[in-house]
């Protein structure tokens, strides 16, 4: 007589973050066809797939927001939501993670499947983006002799729109503003915790010549504020911020009369 097997699963305890998690999945009956070969209770080591992300949204600014994933094998709707994350190599061999915090997670037919998290703040390039289903996570897993990377992502590049101020003596020493997006919020001046991201870069129209020298006094994610130096001549304004360069507006420095 033949029985249909009943299926056991339990999670390797061992696993650890950089190896997958598996099932050891156990016969408690086997066909009798096969009695000879399979014992009862004999058991096989399993691993449900891991997550493979396929596209991101592309375009965040620094002041972070929704990220719209889509792929496959991001767990089933009903049990807690898959961990998102940020995380990229600095020069210095540091690891560096930002959260996206799970908000949705959708399957649709042909199993593709969608997942809808929100980005904190952040800058720069060279970010994987990491999904991670009770422990096994897109970038570290090898499944069926080929590794899943995880999807490549930067945050937008800062942008100015314009200077509060076009025009100055060329003693220098007054305040200046450069209104845009994603310029770095936090991370521009750096805190306790940071280094500082960002700079203004005064570029010498004739010359071609840069100062990035200029004393920093404010920024957020909108707004730059800064001394300007002494000087002589056309001046293009902008900011580098986290390895990213800003478009750059026209400043003039006045003739004495």
């Amino acid at each position: 007589e033949a029985h249909v097997p009943r299926l056991t699963c339990a999670n390797n305890a061992e696993a650890t973050d950089t190896e997958p998690l598996f099932c050891d999945v156990a016969v408690d009956r086997v066909f009798t066809q096969y009695a000879a070969k399979t014992p009862p209770g004999q058991a096989w080591r399993f691993q449900y797939a891991a997550p493979v992300v396929e596209e991101v949204t592309t375009h965040i600014d620094s002041s972070g927001g929704e990220m719209l994933i889509k792929g496959h094998n991001f767990g089933v709707t009903t049990s807690a939501p898959p961990q998102v994350a940020l995380v990229r190599t600095l020069a210095d061999g540091e690891t560096e993670t930002l959260t996206c915090e799970t908000s949705e997670n959708r399957v649709f037919a042909g199993g593709l499947e969608q997942l809808r998290c929100i980005v904190e703040e952040g800058t720069g390039a060279n970010w994987k983006v990491q999904v991670d289903v009770d422990g096994i996570k897109s970038s570290v897993t090898t499944v069926a002799r080929r590794r899943l990377a995880a999807h490549d992502f930067a945050f937008a590049a800062p942008q100015v729109d314009y200077a509060d101020v076009t025009t100055g003596t060329t003693a220098g020493g007054y305040t200046i503003t450069l209104v845009g997006s994603s310029m770095g919020g936090k991370y521009f001046q750096g805190d306790s915790n940071t280094a500082a991201r960002g700079k203004v870069v005064i570029r010498d129209v004739d010359s071609g010549a840069t100062d990035d020298s200029a004393t920093v006094l404010a920024a957020n994610h909108t707004h730059v504020t800064f001394t300007m130096p002494s000087g002589i001549g056309r001046k293009q304004l902008s900011v580098h911020v986290d390895g990213q360069d800003s478009n750059s507006v026209d400043f003039q420095y006045l003739r004495r009369q």
